[in-house]
């Protein structure tokens, strides 16, 4: 019988944030029971550090460059604003080949057939008001391959305005209070009516509706779960808030360094620059404790899986769609215009079989997860494999592929009105990125994993930064990245 497959996917959480990643203070017993079962991809990263095209490329299997998804929808950049229909789309191909195909939680990736209805999307309108001619397709999970597809369109906050939710709550007796709100370096407040009164509990709830559905059910499934969080806004229950003394809750070790010379473009994100620490300290508690909530809903899937006795024959794969900066690097805050570490490393925890190994630090990138469960679906015989990624399964058993990439490569294209065109790459002594239009950075991460020096200008890196600038047009080259045409030159 083929494996089943449960896919968690969070909102914007940074590697680091989990203890089974080396975070000593983080709460995450589930994640980290999870992780001791399975293995612990080191260097996972986003394609993208902006949630639509770093979505888009987990359906597709491709970079937003060739997707077309380049930055979030109804903004500049964006080529389409619903993700068009194709049969390489992730449900589609699940869908095709016997599975069960479920969805519930963020999507991103369209308004559907009616948006010019909802609110959110006649707040693009009001600023581009040709939108309206640019949609339609109906882009939701139900129209996208998910036989189960909780349509929450657009981006949807916190997703606690959508009605699925608010019914959610009048069922169950439930009101939805806030306490205690802050703003700053984002939203944050006090859950005060409890976590059965919060969107991530009601997420995990319809999860479970699935998959005692694919219980019943005569063929495997896939489960995709999108948890909002921990992007903000910080909406987090008291008994989370509570795990975190807000006076011990520790700084990022990049938080003061700003490296230098810095690209202009940097200072757009620095909204916590001047902050006092106890401020900083306050919205970290509550990135904390809303990690440790998720962590909390994680636990229940998993029981569910075990008590429906379907947990052996699951693969589960725990990941994010990008990091977060939240006051590293001189006061960043969010994520779309720096390639650091803490907003393109992602967390990637995949429990599949009982001998696969503990952890690896290979390079791997969305794209490998997609690869990766069609492998694990037996889903690539008659198809073409039209994704950029590859099947990390032999990497979890232990073995190293001599082709195995031996960087990974990242790219973004701004966000919001801000727009720019950048391309990282990085292996296991350096990083160097392309910023067209701005200073370009070259890092150390052997000796200054923090990143607070940039070397580009280094006459001592002079080889390093040929030899990785050449690494990445030779990546954009085999990759057909349509910025070859131009930045070949600049690179020189």
């Amino acid at each position: 019988m083929k494996q089943n497959i449960v896919l968690i996917v969070t909102d914007q959480q940074r590697a680091d944030s989990i203890g089974c990643y080396g975070n000593k203070h983080s709460s995450t017993p589930n994640l980290d029971a999870l992780a001791s079962e399975g293995t612990v991809c080191r260097r996972a990263y986003c394609t993208t550090p902006i949630c639509t095209p770093a979505r888009a490329s987990l359906q597709t299997g491709l970079y937003p460059s060739l997707h077309g998804m380049q930055t979030n929808i109804c903004t500049p950049g964006c080529l389409f604003h619903e993700l068009p229909d194709s049969p390489v789309l992730l449900g589609n191909r699940m869908r095709e080949h016997g599975y069960f195909t479920a969805y519930t939680g963020k999507w991103h990736l369209g308004f559907g057939g009616n948006a010019a209805e909802q609110s959110e999307f006649q707040k693009h309108m009001r600023e581009y008001p040709l939108l309206r001619l640019s949609v339609g397709s109906g882009a939701l999970p139900s129209t996208r391959g998910y036989e189960i597809g909780d349509d929450f369109p657009g981006h949807g906050g916190g997703g606690e305005k959508f009605p699925q939710f608010q019914e959610y709550l009048q069922a169950n007796g439930l009101t939805y209070q806030l306490e205690n709100k802050l703003t700053g370096m984002g939203r944050a407040a006090t859950l005060a009516s409890g976590k059965e009164s919060s969107v991530s509990h009601y997420l995990t709830n319809r999860a479970i509706d699935c998959l005692e559905d694919a219980s019943s059910r005569d063929q495997p499934f896939f489960l995709s779960l999108h948890f909002w969080g921990p992007h903000e806004p910080y909406y987090v229950p008291q008994e989370f808030l509570d795990l975190y003394d807000i006076n011990s809750v520790p700084l990022w070790n990049a938080m003061s360094s700003m490296p230098q010379p810095s690209p202009r473009i940097h200072s757009g994100m620095r909204k916590a620059k001047g902050k006092d620490e106890d401020e900083i300290r306050t919205f970290l508690q509550h990135y904390y404790g809303f990690v440790s909530h998720i962590d909390d809903e994680v636990g229940r899937l998993v029981q569910a899986l075990k008590r429906l006795g379907v947990y052996e024959n699951t693969t589960i794969i725990f990941t994010a769609d990008h990091g977060e900066s939240l006051g590293s690097h001189g006061g960043m805050v969010d994520k779309g215009l720096s390639m650091f570490e803490e907003t393109v490393r992602v967390p990637l925890i995949i429990k599949h079989s009982p001998n696969q190994i503990k952890d690896t630090h290979a390079f791997i990138n969305t794209t490998d997860i997609y690869a990766s469960i069609l492998d694990i679906a037996n889903c690539n015989e008659g198809i073409e494999q039209q994704g950029q990624g590859r099947s990390i399964l032999p990497l979890l058993n232990g073995e190293a592929p001599v082709d195995w990439p031996d960087s990974v490569v990242v790219e973004s294209s701004g966000i919001g009105h801000c727009l720019l065109s950048q391309r990282m790459i990085r292996n296991e002594s350096w990083k160097y990125v392309l910023n067209v239009g701005d200073v370009d950075e070259l890092y150390d991460m052997k000796n200054d994993p923090d990143e607070s020096r940039n070397l580009i200008a280094s006459d001592e890196c002079y080889d390093a930064r040929g030899y990785m600038k050449e690494k990445l047009l030779n990546w954009m080259e085999r990759n057909e990245d349509p910025l070859l045409k131009r930045v070949k030159y600049l690179a020189n």
